[in-house]
């Protein structure tokens, strides 16, 4: 399946546009029966991601280069520096540093997935969008777990991007964006974790 850049958007809009257009009015009663919200809202960022506490609006943690786990139990981010990337697991709770591991390389984080698992790969630069992304023939995807300090590399022919893990964390979904030195298209392509293969 190959979509357009523009066609990745527009389900989107039309289902958002379809939404306002045949949803129910509100009336001033309903609002003020709503109650106030309270708790931690997390917010993606340019940056990485943000916790804010409700209803003040307080930023309560920032955690650049950051993924979050599926259950918001972990918060997994990434440093870098000579030669190397520290991948980290925060406890969004405490801010505290549970575990971290070291790999050779830099690289940024794009998902968490089961087991402790993260799918990283060589960061983008400043001004790519998943909609116009950097061009690349080869992509290095390393699968790290701090927990077990282990990792994973896949040296992979084309531009492709972690999206994505199946439910057992055997399978990494990703895009690929083609042509890969200058993509106008992409298409999902799986990657099989035990066998390295696409």
């Amino acid at each position: 399946c190959i979509w357009t850049m523009r066609n990745r958007i527009m389900p989107l809009f039309f289902g958002l546009t379809l939404l306002v257009a045949c949803g129910p009015e509100a009336s001033p009663r309903a609002a003020v029966e709503l109650p106030e919200p309270s708790g931690v809202l997390w917010l993606e960022t340019n940056e990485g991601l943000a916790a804010v506490e409700l209803p003040e609006g307080a930023v309560r943690m920032e955690v650049p280069n950051a993924v979050v786990g599926r259950d918001f139990t972990e918060i997994y981010s990434t440093r870098h520096g000579r030669g190397t990337t520290k991948l980290v697991r925060w406890d969004p709770e405490t801010a505290a540093v549970l575990t971290g591991m070291s790999i050779r390389g830099a690289f940024a984080p794009n998902v968490a997935g089961p087991g402790g698992q993260v799918a990283l790969a060589e960061p983008r630069s400043e001004g790519a969008t998943p909609w116009l992304p950097d061009g690349r023939m080869r992509t290095t995807v390393v699968i790290g777990t701090p927990d077990s300090g282990t990792e994973r590399r896949y040296e992979l022919a084309g531009n492709f991007e972690p999206e994505a893990f199946s439910t057992n964390g055997r399978r990494l979904y990703m895009i690929e964006y083609i042509p890969p030195s200058e993509p106008n298209r992409y298409r999902v392509r799986i990657l099989n974790l035990r066998t390295g293969a696409v």
